[in-house]
């Protein structure tokens, strides 16, 4: 091979590797297993583990009934670069992608704030830590296949967080498994046992402008400073202190921290005193030089649960008290009186008289922001579905979104940082020759009226700039997140390519608008999710990659007799099962206008019978 093939060759591998790493944070991982062992099952599915899998879309979420690890508040979990799971933690066990602890990775963190959360009925189950984004994984700059997992630990009797340890996971060892080659590493080291060394929780990354690095922030509110350190291919090395220029908060400001996506924002918010005064503060982040700056701040009402938030199209802020939800916007010239209530909490509550309040925050794949409720062994979910839209046309839906088990505590929130942000092209420190190389990603939606009507949303990153889309009718489009009205029902081919400076790329995904080529087509490509099942309220009905005309889920009792009917579409449906007695029933997901697409690809009618089964009400 000569040279120039050679170097040919080094180029298209880097390029490659950019391109495709960036799904590591695909699968959240929530649940409140405590007591579920292999030992003492649980039939009645009440409790375990949920994963929220943005491989798919609609985002899948579903129960996993062999994974055993509790969830209390703190967890962490790394994927590879095709979305599949590494390694997890509660703060308490590093565990591999079996399920399993890896090796070197059982007690970490040990101590008397460890035991407190080992059951005592069931000493082989653990609860996990109590302390909010008090875990963040990242991977190891130039040390291929391996990760940091940064972790806080707390002082049960002087009330404190007095360790802030980091391990390192090798994922390369026992077969891809892994082993923890460190753990336990004090990364911040008190100079007296009543010094507190950090904010409960509020651990936050941002990649460096070079593309490689990783800046990470770990707050003290109790000493008004921001350490701020670099995870290089050196290590982690304090960098800096930031001292914060006002509002001195007196405990553990219970709350989250976040970056904005593009960097360009870091924001910090909690308080420690139900019903008194919680502080947030913004500052804009030089991802350089790991400066913060230009601090806008004020005080706001903090009930205990304080949930942060930005935009995906970094426009906006959201802060949540549990009572309210606020947007601020970024770009106005005076952040602090941009404040707008978007949502008040409409006091809803269960059966079982749990009140699913509005705290803390995190942004999914989908640009979609998910609100995990105040209230203890919370299943629902709240969500903010346009967060892009100024005002209240962010759509703030509250528990719109039933869990198949109970997701923990307000503080159960995943915690990761933009893995798809890349190096500031230009800049003074664009040192590494890696180039923001575009990836096409897109969502849709269908119209809740029109079912010919789609909503695409781009999901692109590394800075495209050129945006044009193929609706694969003959239509075309340049705007971003276009909206497209086909003619006709039937199989569409929908392209989006995106464009800068350094490139050019194209993903596509096939449409089914009410018609599918064959009933081996549905069995195999259609993907119908009920749960939980058994249910006793709310029966969550995902239809993925199908689009229906006119879909229903009829449901019959034992005798044949048709007992309900509902109307349901693309993407999450919410389906009251009350007013039916317990029982087992048949089901059947019927879409009375779909088609099955003959071979001259001309639609010949026929009744589609999406998916058919059992479902029982508790």
């Amino acid at each position: 091979m000569n040279k120039t093939c050679t170097i040919f060759l080094i180029v298209i591998l880097f390029i490659n590797n950019i391109i495709i790493a960036q799904n590591e944070d695909n699968l959240w991982m929530m649940g409140y297993t405590s007591f579920i062992i292999p030992e003492h099952p649980d039939p009645d599915s009440l409790m375990g583990c949920i994963f929220f899998d943005f491989n798919n879309d609609p985002v899948r979420i579903y129960r996993d009934g062999e994974q055993y690890m509790s969830f209390q508040e703190e967890m962490t979990s790394m994927c590879d670069s095709a979305g599949k799971l590494l390694f997890y933690s509660n703060g308490m066990f590093i565990n591999n992608s079996e399920y399993k602890v890896m090796e070197g990775g059982d007690s970490i963190a040990y101590g008397e704030f460890w035991e407190r959360f080992v059951d005592t009925i069931y000493p082989t189950t653990y609860e996990g830590l109590r302390i909010w984004q008090g875990a963040l994984s990242l991977p190891y700059p130039g040390h291929s296949g391996k990760y940091i997992m940064l972790y806080e630990d707390w002082d049960i009797h002087r009330q404190l967080i007095n360790h802030v340890y980091y391990a390192i996971i090798d994922i390369n060892e026992n077969g891809g498994l892994g082993r923890v080659i460190k753990k336990d590493v004090d990364l911040l080291v008190q100079n007296n046992e009543n010094e507190w060394l950090a904010d409960w929780g509020k651990l936050t990354a941002c990649k460096h402008a070079n593309g490689r690095d990783w800046w990470v922030m770990i707050p003290n509110s109790i000493n008004n400073k921001i350490y701020i350190y670099l995870l290089s291919p050196e290590g982690l090395n304090l960098i800096m202190e930031k001292e914060f220029e006002a509002y001195r908060v007196s405990k553990s400001s219970l709350g989250q921290g976040a970056f904005s996506p593009d960097g360009k924002y870091y924001a910090i918010w909690g308080g420690d005193e139900i019903l008194g005064k919680g502080y947030y503060r913004l500052y804009d982040f030089d991802r350089c030089t790991g400066e913060l700056s230009n601090e806008r701040s004020d005080t706001l009402l903090s009930i205990i649960s304080n949930g942060l938030c930005f935009s995906p199209n970094n426009n906006y802020l959201y802060l949540s008290n549990e009572r309210y939800i606020y947007q601020f916007d970024l770009k106005a010239n005076n952040f602090v009186s941009s404040k707008h209530l978007v949502a008040i909490w409409d006091k809803w509550e269960n059966d079982l008289g749990r009140k699913f309040t509005l705290a803390c925050m995190a942004l999914g794949q989908d640009d979609k922001i998910y609100i995990i409720p105040g209230a203890a062994n919370s299943n629902y979910l709240h969500r903010i579905n346009k967060p892009n839209v100024r005002g209240e046309g962010c759509e703030v839906q509250q528990h719109i979104l039933k869990m198949p088990t109970s997701v923990g505590t307000a503080g159960t929130i995943p915690n990761y940082p933009n893995f798809r942000l890349g190096p500031i092209d230009g800049s003074d420190c664009d040192t590494l020759g890696i180039d923001n190389i575009p990836v096409s990603k897109f969502s849709y939606e269908q119209d809740s009226i029109d079912y010919l009507t789609v909503q695409f949303t781009d999901l692109s990153y590394f800075e495209p700039e050129q945006y044009s889309w193929d609706f694969g009718d003959g239509v075309t489009s340049t705007e971003v997140n276009p909206q497209h009205s086909f003619l006709e029902k039937g199989i569409y081919e929908v392209c989006l390519t995106v464009t800068n400076i350094n490139a050019t790329n194209t993903s596509c995904r096939k449409l089914n608008i009410g018609a599918v080529y064959n009933q081996e087509y549905i069995d195999n490509k259609i993907r119908i999710d009920l749960f939980p099942n058994p249910v006793d309220d709310i029966l969550l009905v995902t239809i993925s990659d199908y689009l229906p005309q006119d879909a229903t889920i009829e449901f019959y009792s034992l005798d044949g007799e048709k007992v309900m009917t509902k109307k349901i579409r693309y993407g999450w449906n919410s389906i009251d099962m009350r007013n039916l007695s317990a029982g087992m029933y048949f089901y059947r997901v019927i879409d009375y206008g779909g088609k099955l697409q003959s071979s001259n690809n001309h639609p010949s009618s026929k009744l589609l019978l999406l998916k058919s089964g059992k479902v029982v009400v508790k």
